[in-house]
């Protein structure tokens, strides 16, 4: 049986903080938390990708930003997508959304947001359907194929931001179980849990070189992600020009 594919969505980056509160972005810790889920479940025996592992949007606007994460994960077609989010705007505790009343994943929905919830506990209702947002919807479990979860760890701008701060990397380990228990694999104990190895950057060729398109560096991002790959060399005149668009940006 093939190892279970696992997207992982860290919410925001680059223009886009996220909620912000005392000094912290939204779009760090779900760079962290998704970084450490990642090596957890790669410990376990999953496939993974990160839509991205650096600070930086997939787009130059928010509508243009999702409309990409989307299309990596239906492009990649996972098992499933877990979109990783920080709360704001006055409460406390974690919840999930799911689209509908989740289908399939909604036992691991509830697990996942059981489980982050012995950290900060719950805010309402723990799985609640998209539609049940104040937007009315959300782009990451809507428009996306596969099943997908978005997650709101906890909020940031209330007395959860402190104690959540303080156990930061539990939140990774709380869904990674529940992950593993979900798709039956053996959860990596303490004494074989090792540091992050990041993936092979050819899983992130595709996302790599869209993005550098996005930022109008690259006309072809179908030509680098081969580039990327190691499929083709690329020409002395592609470089030249790559590093002519650098510099008319700096």
């Amino acid at each position: 049986m093939a190892s279970p594919f696992i997207i992982i969505d860290p919410g925001h980056g680059g223009f886009d903080p996220g909620a912000v509160s005392g000094g912290v972005q939204e779009k760090d810790i779900t760079l962290k938390v998704s970084k450490q889920l990642q090596g957890l479940l790669q410990q376990a025996g999953f496939r993974v990708l990160l839509t991205r592992e650096t600070d930086q949007a997939l787009g130059p606007n928010v509508p243009a930003d999702l409309n990409k994460r989307v299309a990596v994960c239906n492009s990649n077609k996972p098992d499933f997508i877990l979109s990783v989010h920080v709360n704001a705007g006055g409460g406390t505790g974690a919840e999930i959304y799911v689209y509908d009343d989740g289908g399939s994943i909604r036992p691991l929905a509830q697990k996942m947001v059981e489980n982050v919830s012995t950290l900060v506990g719950y805010h309402g209702k723990p799985v609640k359907s998209s539609t049940e947002t104040p937007q009315g919807g959300l782009a990451m479990v809507d428009n996306t194929h596969a099943p997908a979860a978005l997650i709101e760890l906890f909020f940031i701008d209330s007395s959860d931001r402190q104690k959540a701060m303080a156990s930061i990397d539990l939140f990774a380990e709380q869904m990674a179980q529940a992950l593993c228990e979900f798709y039956n694999l053996p959860y990596p104990n303490r004494q074989t849990q090792t540091t992050l190895a990041p993936q092979a950057p050819y899983d992130h060729a595709r996302v790599l070189a869209q993005g550098v398109a996005n930022r109008g560096l690259i006309s072809d991002p179908d030509l680098w992600e081969k580039v990327l790959k190691g499929q083709i060399q690329p020409d002395r005149q592609w470089i030249q020009v790559l590093f002519e668009n650098i510099v008319k940006k700096v």
